[in-house]
């Protein structure tokens, strides 16, 4: 395989981890809108279901393709979270039509969307950048061995702050 081929190679790859993990910050922003039971143990929101996803690709891009482009990524997260919440909430502003009857329903849900959006920016980026220092900064430490442990430990510290900073 030539430089070229496996540069296309490892970027059509970056390319499809940002989108999914893009998309699984979007699901679980707006699944955290819906309490559920889980498992009689507690009452959460259904985004935590998905949230621990974003820390797996973190360290997949991280361990994969470097501290920096796991910065990209998470920064065009953030931009792509932003716009969206920021539509959202014009589109609340435009007037309804006549007929609509749902309009109660959907500005009930989306102008939750807001509040959770801005609560989640600041975890959001916090933990994902912890997460991606620590991961980064163990494999330095451990010479790219224990991706498991690595991850792992990674995981769980930044997940943690993340979670008392969203519930601040």
């Amino acid at each position: 395989m030539t430089m070229t081929e496996q540069s296309y190679f490892n970027t059509k790859f970056y390319s499809l981890l940002t989108i999914v993990f893009i998309f699984l910050l979007f699901i679980s922003n707006m699944a955290e809108m819906k309490i559920v039971n889980f498992f009689g143990v507690a009452q959460i929101g259904a985004g935590t279901i998905f949230f621990p996803l974003l820390y797996v690709f973190n360290d997949i891009i991280t361990e994969v393709y470097g501290f920096s482009a796991s910065r990209r990524t998470i920064w065009l997260a953030l931009f792509f979270n932003l716009s969206f919440s920021l539509l959202m909430y014009l589109i609340i502003l435009l007037p309804e039509g006549d007929e609509w009857i749902e309009k109660e329903a959907f500005n009930t849900i989306f102008m939750l969307s807001p509040r959770i959006m801005a609560g989640s920016l600041i975890s959001y980026f916090l933990g994902e950048l912890i997460n991606a220092t620590i991961i980064s900064s163990l494999k330095l430490k451990f010479k790219g061995q224990l991706f498991a442990i690595r991850a792992i430990f990674s995981t769980f510290v930044s997940s943690f702050i993340e979670s008392i900073l969203f519930g601040i």
